[in-house]
């Protein structure tokens, strides 16, 4: 849910570049699904880590400054 409300919230609104439009919801349905998985808090945790990177060095790659 953390994921969503962001990403409706601070990404969706406003001008970003095609990578981080669609990271946010692929990865809230990839923490959901870690919910199935043997360990589901590593697994979302990690998750959320590669989300993170993601986001960064897509904006970096843009020349954006956060």
């Amino acid at each position: 849910m953390f994921l969503t409300a962001v990403w409706v919230v601070h990404v969706r609104p406003h001008p970003h570049g095609r990578i981080e439009r669609f990271a946010y919801p692929v990865g809230t349905a990839a923490v959901l699904g870690a919910a199935w998985s043997p360990a589901p808090a590593l697994t979302a945790g990690l998750l959320a880590a590669v989300l993170v990177i993601v986001v960064t060095l897509a904006g970096r790659a843009e020349g954006v400054r956060r």
